[in-house]
């Protein structure tokens, strides 16, 4: 059996299946974040977004089973609660229930844009994965509103439904977006351009008048 070696300064192993400190996690994340080239990728131009799967929740529940549902939110509870590389497995297991509790209490909108986020990664016919960056706002995910690495949990308060380009992208959770496929509510773009439209205009006249004291 291997002999463990600690450090003399934190006590911890320093043989190489040691495991990283939080802090040194997030350090390695936040430099590997900051390189150069290390951003969203823009939206490809001239390529035909393919149709939406779904057009509303009610649309999605009418055209999917429960026994298809629940297999979905199986593999996305699976997928939250598999051991990770940097942080371990998590103390506690996400349940497919819940995993539908928060998809349904979100009605399958991403918590950060608002995109109907209900379809999964596109497939090849071969069941190869394909490039996903297009239609990334319809792909639904189960995100950490507290991240695992700093002390979030899988309880179900700190869970909320994303599409999969917020969840991979916090640079890009933008309210309303409709890039990369986002599927809006219809009335809501109105709300918000109404809502920007004020707020522009409330700015305008608060601000003094160029040589008025």
């Amino acid at each position: 059996m291997e002999e463990e070696v600690t450090s003399p300064d934190t006590d911890r192993p320093t043989n190489s299946a040691a495991r990283p400190s939080p802090n040194e996690v997030r350090a390695f994340t936040e430099a590997w974040q900051s390189r150069p080239g290390f951003e969203a990728p823009a939206e490809e131009v001239g390529v035909e977004l393919p149709a939406p799967v779904y057009t509303s929740w009610e649309d999605y529940l009418a055209r999917t089973t429960e026994r298809e549902r629940l297999q979905w939110c199986r593999v996305k509870a699976k997928t939250a609660s598999r051991e990770r590389l940097m942080s371990g497995r998590p103390e506690r297991r996400v349940t497919p229930l819940e995993v539908w509790q928060v998809a349904e209490g979100a009605q399958g909108r991403c918590v950060y844009c608002g995109s109907l986020a209900l379809e999964r990664r596109p497939t090849g016919h071969d069941g190869r994965p394909m490039p996903w960056a297009m239609v990334g706002r319809r792909i639904g995910s189960l995100d950490h509103r507290v991240g695992i690495l700093d002390g979030g949990t899988n309880d179900l308060e700190n869970l909320a439904w994303a599409c999969l380009w917020c969840n991979v992208w916090e640079t890009e959770r933008r309210p309303g977006a409709t890039d990369h496929g986002g599927l809006q509510r219809s009335d809501q773009q109105s709300r918000l351009a109404l809502f920007f439209l004020i707020t522009t205009l409330a700015g305008l006249e608060a601000a003094p008048a160029e040589g008025v004291s």
